[in-house]
């Protein structure tokens, strides 16, 4: 029972911003595992005695991919944007019908509610005495 333990306060999320010497032995770190596991390959590609002309053709073809994902991407993101942009101006026309509809609203409704609003303080100057006698009788 002893060995368990609390580690809430293990669990905050506190992000701290790495060093540039962090930063340095991390790319250093990166490369060095670039540089074995090319090698590594190197390695493994001898070992399998393929024919030059075949990795050459694996090589293109694997540029080839690489571009072709690094298209798709691009277009996908650029498709993404577009999609953002139509969404921004529709809600900007839809805020401007809206509003365009409130003050035409307001526009054509006032003269009624102020007619209504005058005809309301007339029948309160005609009525007020005569409600208070009514309620007396």
């Amino acid at each position: 029972e002893e060995e368990e333990q609390d580690t809430s306060a293990d669990d905050t999320n506190v992000q701290m911003k790495p060093s540039a010497d962090d930063e340095a032995s991390t790319s250093e770190q990166i490369a060095q595992l670039a540089t074995a596991i090319a090698a590594a390959q190197a390695a493994e590609q001898s070992g399998l005695e393929l024919p030059t002309s075949l990795l050459h053709q694996i090589s293109e073809w694997e540029q080839q991919q690489s571009a072709a994902e690094a298209d798709w991407r691009a277009q996908q993101m650029r498709l993404h944007a577009e999609l953002e942009e139509r969404k921004r101006r529709l809600h900007e026309l839809q805020h401007g019908q809206r509003k365009k509809f409130r003050d035409g609203r307001d526009l054509e409704l006032n003269p009624l509610y102020n007619e209504g609003s005058s005809l309301c303080l007339e029948l309160e100057k005609l009525l007020c005495g005569k409600l208070c006698r009514f309620r007396e009788n």
